[in-house]
């Protein structure tokens, strides 16, 4: 609400929206119904999970103990404060709800899958610009090279980092670890039921390795802790007080909102610096949907 500004006076209205999001937290039910949350991968789509298992950008999860599964994702938990959601509908809208045949390549795409990239050169700014839906778009590679005429040419190669859902289960419940972005997308379209990776036991440092920002240990592992779901709940009043780079983000399940306060889908809980995720590291680090080069 305040851009993470702590020198910012929270207005009344904000303190109201915090009121009033204890007060629904507090009137949740307490713990999370997880149970039938995760389900092996259906016998359709074992030609698919065969492929998808056999690529060399997928062996270093297979050798970690990571399963293909089906997962309800409104009933998994998460723990990541915020979730950029331009594109989430674009990169989700050929999804159809109780077709895991073409959800999976989205939540688990194969290496071959393209992506669309769109790239554009500024003459006056001398800026190249390429943009994709996907924010796992990286600089892969850098190279130079000497042309004809002896001048010096330079150039980079770009593609888009293995990024799958990932879902974990730690002491006991299921957490989204990866592929927050598609997820609040397919969510949005009413789509529960998706492919995914699963792994049944992981260590907290295995979960989140870098836990600086992220929803404190004792609120997603609380008896009310925030899923996936939240996200979209309090959306309105989110976009009423947002400022900065995040007006056309979607009011997560926790926003931050300065003095050490953070709403967790329509509640609230104590959070210090909450920050947006990029898809393709755990949920950590910024995003970076665009490359510029000049």
């Amino acid at each position: 609400m305040t851009s993470q500004r702590g020198d910012v006076q929270l207005t009344p209205a904000q303190v109201d929206v915090i009121t009033r999001a204890r007060a629904a937290v507090e009137a949740r039910p307490a713990d999370v119904d997880q149970d039938g949350v995760v389900e092996p991968a259906p016998d359709e789509m074992s030609d698919y999970v065969s492929e998808f298992l056999a690529s060399p950008a997928v062996q270093p999860y297979v050798n970690e103990g990571w399963k293909v599964g089906v997962a309800d994702l409104s009933r998994v938990c998460a723990f990541q404060p915020n979730v950029f959601v331009d594109h989430a509908a674009a990169r989700t809208e050929d999804a159809t709800a109780g077709d895991l045949a073409s959800i999976a390549p989205i939540t688990l795409p194969l290496p071959s899958a393209g992506t669309k990239l769109n790239a554009q050169y500024d003459e006056q700014r001398q800026v190249l610009m390429i943009s994709s839906p996907n924010p796992n778009l990286r600089v892969s590679g850098f190279g130079t090279f000497q042309s004809t005429d002896g001048s010096a040419g330079f150039g980079f190669t770009v593609a888009m980092a293995a990024s799958f859902v990932q879902v974990a289960k730690y002491q006991g419940r299921y957490l989204l670890r990866d592929g927050y972005h598609r997820s609040v997308g397919l969510l949005r379209r009413g789509i529960e039921r998706v492919p995914c990776l699963v792994h049944e036991g992981m260590t907290l440092q295995q979960l989140i390795p870098q836990p600086a920002g992220m929803v404190p240990h004792e609120v997603f592992m609380g008896d009310r802790a925030p899923t996936l779901a939240d996200y979209w709940k309090g959306r309105r009043q989110y976009r009423r007080f947002a400022s900065g780079n995040t007006q056309d983000g979607c009011y997560s399940s926790v926003g931050a909102l300065g003095h050490g306060l953070a709403l967790i889908g329509t509640a609230a809980t104590r959070q210090g610096d909450a920050t947006g995720a990029r898809e393709g590291s755990g949920g950590h680090g910024p995003r970076t949907p665009r490359r510029r080069a000049r």
